[in-house]
């Protein structure tokens, strides 16, 4: 699988209601559109120009207006899916235009028969993405237009903030970007901020070029392999570093991969693995489970009201074994487990290392899943 370097929000500006990282900043990034079903398709160019849409202080929206020119390089017409991913937070009034024409939107967690997926290496989640149909004759060109607004981020003593715009995706078209040109203009509130002693601004990567409140990136014939981003930050008195907040763009864990299947329903995915990853309590040894806890064990501990708990039904239920040791194949129960502290492989592990009470509670839940249609 190939893995393409992500932005540093997407490792640690996760939801404090799943990972006990004690971060409760969910933004939306500025992101390039994918090829969700082909990469037969050659970007020929893009260009981006980020404005402020609005002047509430440092963290404040940012307008995104995306220009591309796509180009069929084959010899047969190709009728794809294109799509604009995101983590956990959809882009607001989103956009999208094919031919000057207002398309479709289909809004859903990525995954399908043929298709790209772009999952978080960490957690395991699956990004959603907003997605439409478009459809190219023999070596036809089209342009496609994209707007939506994105959020300046910022960290948790909130005297650092930075927006960053995901150009590393666009590594999954055809061959190289002919053109590509990036310009973001700061917001005044931002310019104000500047002044005071003792604050900075670095943009990344290097090669940029900024007039006043203009930042601009130009590139032809090129391969991204890192965001663009800029960040303003409180100086260290005893730094000089010219690196300082470059941690902001460091990342990784974003893993490019197809399916033939619909994959796990992703916000369930998302939040048993932090789940049990933070589990310190295990009582599935010692006494027994009832079919009423079953029934409300979901629902007291997720509030996305996620409709499908049966994942982490079963979860439960491979937590038993997994508190033996028990090396699981299945991607599912991989992604949940192996990142739990508390799990230690055994690769010699057999059935009859549970005790009495752990084979009553695994018969206890899978006839609840039977009797729920999903075992």
């Amino acid at each position: 699988m190939n893995k393409i370097a992500t932005v540093i929000a997407l490792l640690f500006f996760i939801t404090a209601t799943v990972w006990a990282d004690g971060v409760e900043v969910s933004s939306t990034d500025g992101n390039t559109v994918i090829p969700v079903q082909n990469n037969k398709i050659r970007m020929v160019s893009e260009e981006v120009v980020m404005v402020p849409a609005n002047t509430k202080g440092i963290t404040e929206d940012v307008k995104v207006n995306a220009t591309f020119l796509f180009e069929n390089l084959t010899d047969q017409p190709i009728s794809m899916k294109m799509g604009f991913p995101y983590f956990s937070s959809a882009p607001k009034s989103f956009k999208a235009w094919v031919q000057d024409k207002v398309v479709n939107i289909e809004k859903r967690p990525m995954g399908g028969k043929g298709e790209i997926v772009l999952q978080h290496e960490r957690s395991g989640y699956i990004l959603h993405m907003n997605a439409w149909d478009i459809s190219f004759q023999p070596h036809e060109k089209k342009n496609v237009k994209v707007e939506y607004l994105g959020t300046w981020g910022f960290s948790l003593d909130r005297s650092t903030s930075y927006f960053i715009y995901v150009v590393e995706t666009g590594a999954l078209w055809s061959g190289t970007i002919g053109k590509a040109d990036f310009s973001l203009i700061l917001s005044e509130s931002t310019m104000d901020y500047l002044k005071h002693p003792g604050t900075a601004l670095r943009a990344y990567p290097s090669g940029y070029m900024r007039k006043g409140n203009r930042i601009e990136w130009h590139f032809q014939n090129w391969k991204p392999k890192e965001n663009l981003g800029v960040v303003t930050f409180l100086k260290d008195a005893d730094s000089t570093s010219a690196d300082e907040g470059q941690g902001f763009f460091e990342g990784g864990g974003i893993v490019v991969t197809s399916r033939d299947e619909p994959p796990p329903i992703p916000d369930a995915m998302y939040r048993c693995a932090g789940y049990f990853k933070n589990k310190t309590r295990y009582e599935g040894n010692r006494r027994n489970y009832r079919t009423d806890e079953l029934e409300h064990w979901y629902e007291d501990r997720f509030s996305d009201k996620d409709p499908m708990p049966r994942l982490c039904i079963k979860a439960l239920r491979n937590e038993i074994y997994a508190r033996h040791g028990r090396v699981f194949t299945t991607p599912e129960m991989k992604q949940i487990f192996e990142k739990s502290p508390w799990y230690k492989p055994k690769p010699d592990f057999k059935e009859t290392d549970l005790n009495e009470t752990e084979k009553k509670n695994v018969e206890l839940i899978q006839e609840y899943e039977k009797k729920m249609g999903w075992h």
